[in-house]
């Protein structure tokens, strides 16, 4: 018997392939923690909530309050919703007052790195939505807010430099920017041909969002840029999740959650195609050539063009019944057909919902051509 495990969220692909028949155990990734509650007064769209997430970060993956002997204090700041500040124990610290939070926010977009005190006094009074003007002396009076935060938060929270401040913690104990860390290694293993693994962090990175980025200061000038950013972001790894778990052979489950995306950004094509495929795969074809005369309809009349190459492809592969949600399995699938042309028995192994059964099949398949 041969066994051949499948790739494992955290892992290289192919790690722990054993050609000589011997079980190969893993350890279960981290345990999910509790997903964040939806801010009162705020709507937030189903497919970005937090229980559609797999196993999000556990709270651990951010480290406690305090000075951790490297001259950065360890507190952890979710900016990805309202402003959310936690202890070492876990319990938030309440910030009062609009300014106060505001100037967090603003640091914590900047971590580690100094903001001069003139950009933060224009941030903070100039135009931000929450007051009127400044003071007659905003030196003092930033000063002033620094020294409250520091009471509030821990005095080693921000440091004073040469021509401003910096929040003083590791880049990682922002939310936003372990968001984007999170983005990164979730693609690298969607082109290293993991989807396993790309599901799994990217799922991990979308489940860190509350709400609306940014929340307490939206109307804030200083908060546009990092707002567009962070949600464009936001939207381009939900549709990396939803390629990683068709890849996965979970696009049935994928429907309701494409719909409404695809509902809410109607000329967004890579979603509008992502849809014609669930659709398709789920036994709707009508519904997905549905969408495609939709959308087409949509380009023409609001921007005067035709669907991307991209898009008229999957048109195509669903008029001609090539259309197969199994992308991104080739280095699996080839693997497995070397095993078989070896030996009469190959056991696949890996984690539930790693695509096992759809690796069996489509290797059988290209086994009786």
């Amino acid at each position: 018997m041969i066994v051949c495990p499948l790739a494992i969220p955290g892992e290289p692909p192919g790690a722990g392939i054993d050609s000589g028949g011997g079980a190969v155990e893993r350890r279960s990734a981290a345990p999910a923690r509790e997903s964040g509650s939806t801010p009162p007064g705020r709507i937030v769209p189903r497919f970005f909530r937090n229980e559609h997430r797999p196993r999000p970060l556990p709270p651990h993956a951010f480290r406690g309050n305090g000075d951790n002997g490297s001259g950065r204090w360890t507190v952890r700041i979710g900016i990805l919703g309202p402003l959310e500040i936690r202890d070492e124990a876990g319990q938030p610290v309440r910030l009062g007052g609009p300014r106060l939070r505001a100037l967090l926010i603003r640091l914590a977009l900047d971590p580690g790195r100094t903001v001069t005190a003139d950009r933060l006094a224009g941030d903070l009074w100039a135009g931000d939505g929450l007051d009127h003007g400044g003071p007659a002396d905003s030196g003092n009076a930033l000063q002033a807010l620094v020294s409250r935060l520091r009471h509030a938060a821990g005095p080693g929270i921000v440091e004073h430099r040469a021509g401003g401040y910096r929040l003083a913690v590791d880049p990682g104990q922002v939310d936003a920017t372990l968001f984007e860390r999170l983005v990164g290694e979730g693609r690298a293993a969607l082109a290293a041909g993991d989807p396993a693994a790309g599901a799994e962090r990217l799922g991990q990175a979308l489940g860190l969002w509350r709400g609306p980025a940014l929340a307490d200061v939206e109307d804030a000038a200083f908060a546009a840029g990092p707002v567009a950013r962070l949600e464009e972001l936001r939207l381009a790894a939900t549709e990396d999740r939803i390629e990683a778990d068709l890849a996965l052979g979970r696009g049935a489950e994928l429907a309701p959650e494409a719909e409404e995306l695809a509902t809410a950004h109607p000329l967004r094509e890579r979603l509008r195609g992502q849809l014609m495929r669930i659709l398709y795969l789920g036994g709707r074809q009508g519904d997905a050539l549905a969408v495609y005369e939709d959308t087409r309809r949509l380009l023409a009349d609001r921007l005067g063009v035709d669907p991307s190459p991209a898009l008229s492809a999957v048109h195509l592969a669903i008029l001609r019944a090539e259309l197969t949600s199994f992308v991104g399995r080739d280095n699996e699938l080839a693997r497995v057909a070397e095993l078989l042309s070896a030996h009469r028995l190959v056991t696949l192994t890996g984690p539930g919902g790693a695509g096992k059964t759809r690796l069996a099949v489509e290797a059988a398949r290209a086994a009786s051509r």
